[in-house]
């Protein structure tokens, strides 16, 4: 799933990996409705992938406890 939200930020224009940072503005070539089409597919995966690394981390932190 991330490899998805990264590629979809580097069509963007995004230079760094990661899905940290700030979410890269739109192209100049592309229309808007294909840019906010695309943003809101990558924040869709984004919020799955935090709320997975989240549920990850809690059941890592109550192991330890």
């Amino acid at each position: 799933m991330i490899h998805k939200a990264e590629k979809i930020r580097k069509r963007l224009g995004q230079t760094e990996s990661g899905l940290v940072g700030r979410f890269p503005e739109k192209p100049r070539t592309m229309h808007w409705k294909t840019y906010r089409r695309m943003k809101a597919q990558a924040e869709e995966i984004e919020m799955h992938v935090w709320a997975a690394a989240s549920a990850w981390l809690d059941r890592l932190k109550k192991g330890r406890s």
